[in-house]
């Protein structure tokens, strides 16, 4: 299987979360569905390789909100917008259906 690319011009690959973006993006990056390092975590592989494409600034805000989930903590949404935090709680409920199939 070849690898994908993980990086565009955001012209060519725009990010994926609604809304307006200021500034602009100029590059967004292929990031996993469901994180490598949840995978690697659950099954000791990756076996799900679907990309989702996001500027860097919300795949940031993302995993800030994701990752004290992850640990089973409260995550503090700030003043992210709506996608951003669907996004990160789709993000945890993916995990959690990965994890009960792992049993």
């Amino acid at each position: 299987m070849t690898e994908q690319p993980r990086s565009a011009p955001a012209a060519e690959r725009p990010c994926e979360t609604p809304g307006r973006h200021y500034p602009v993006p100029l590059i967004t990056q292929g990031h996993h569905v469901l994180p490598q390092f949840a995978q690697k975590m659950l099954r000791g592989h990756v076996w799900d390789q679907r990309l989702t494409w996001r500027c860097g600034s919300c795949h940031d805000s993302i995993h800030a909100i994701l990752d004290p989930l992850l640990r089973g903590g409260t995550p503090y949404t700030g003043r992210a917008n709506q996608h951003i935090i669907a996004a990160a709680f789709l993000g945890f409920a993916r995990f959690k259906e990965a994890e009960s199939e792992t049993g």
